[in-house]
């Protein structure tokens, strides 16, 4: 603690005085003058505890509250006062890290308050509100069910924490996942769109998988709108830009499509069609997705839609097993094609003989 100005050698007749001053003026409502003629008490007699007790319910801020208490403490540990108002203080200026965002220093402080006070109720709970994992959450609250077994707040923690983690299947190669993730922890696909940055490199995909899913994918896409959309995710985290395009264009103007989707979708499709996308294309040709044609399109669709991407490969014709007749017509062989146009010059009009 500093004073503001610089102060001679230690002297407690002064130092008392101005504490006796500083407690008249605090009385009289002056809050501001009586901190004041504390903090040079303090500075005349650094070992004054009553001064130190004072400037504590003087100060503005709550981490000179949180000195001004432990100077007390170093002085006289057996200060019960000094010590529940310090725990409070902790506790308070724990809380009012949380609104700002910074949990290790406020962890940090109700730690501290814990050390001081292991069974205050107030710094168990806000230290289980922060918990960096569950298990230490559930502690935390087993513990305010130990000083208060009828606690609400700590009975609703533990509830909420004992709940089983919600999962989803990952809807390119079906494993189990939970929910928050934005990448499949088995197949490490990249499973939203909200991010078109993320398809502009190859992804970290095991490109095996991804690949084994594809025809169950393609064949699930005619009838299913998830379906489609999957395959368009599971194309673009294989790099297969001009297939993820088309896929997802396809998704995007079935029935039901939310429109924040649709937007996501928009935004990707204008990064590969403009070459920034993924340079990978080692996909094979895929069958192309099943169309949906709407009768009112915005804007923004018919971008989509016109979008210029790669045509797909030419389908290879099969030929009619062995036994069975073809019912395709046969290409005429070269000697019996249609003989080209005569080029002889033309008759004239009118024939100048009699």
């Amino acid at each position: 603690m500093t004073t503001d100005y610089p102060l001679p050698a230690a002297d407690p007749v002064t130092a008392a005085d101005l504490l006796r001053e500083g407690i008249q003026t605090a009385e009289r409502g002056n809050r501001g003058k009586a901190r004041f003629l504390v903090r040079q008490a303090v500075g005349y007699d650094p070992a004054n505890v009553p001064a130190w007790m004072w400037l504590a319910e003087l100060v503005d801020s709550t981490e000179e509250r949180i000195d001004c208490l432990r100077q007390v403490l170093a002085r006289n540990p057996r200060i019960e006062a000094a010590v529940a108002a310090l725990v409070t203080a902790l506790v308070t200026h724990g809380a009012n890290l949380v609104e700002r965002k910074r949990l290790a220093d406020a962890r940090l402080a109700f730690r501290q308050a814990l050390q001081i006070d292991p069974a205050n109720v107030p710094a168990l709970l806000w230290a289980a509100d922060t918990a960096p994992t569950p298990d230490e959450a559930i502690s935390l609250y087993g513990r305010v069910l130990t000083f208060d077994p009828a606690n609400e707040i700590a009975r609703a923690g533990l509830a909420v924490r004992f709940q089983p983690t919600v999962e989803e299947r990952c809807p390119i190669c079906q494993a189990g996942c939970p929910r928050v993730e934005r990448t499949c922890p088995t197949c490490r696909s990249v499973l939203v769109l909200d991010d078109p940055g993320a398809f502009t490199v190859p992804t970290d995909c095991d490109e095996e998988v991804v690949q084994a899913h594809i025809p169950r994918l393609e064949k699930a896409a005619e009838q299913d709108t998830a379906a489609l959309f999957a395959l368009g995710l599971a194309y673009l985290n294989l790099g297969s830009s001009s297939l993820a395009t088309r896929t997802l264009k396809a998704a995007v103007f079935r029935p039901g499509i939310d429109p924040k989707v649709r937007e996501q979708v928009y935004r990707v499709v204008e990064l590969q069609v403009s070459g920034k996308g993924s340079v990978r294309e080692r996909l094979p040709a895929a069958k192309e997705p099943p169309p949906a044609g709407p009768t009112d399109l915005t804007e923004m669709d018919t971008v989509l839609m016109n979008a210029d991407t790669e045509p797909m490969p030419p389908r290879p014709v099969k030929s009619a097993p062995a036994g069975c007749k073809s019912t395709t017509p046969a290409v005429p062989p070269p000697d019996r094609a249609a003989p080209p146009a005569s080029t002889a010059p033309a008759a004239p009009a009118s024939d100048p003989r009699p």
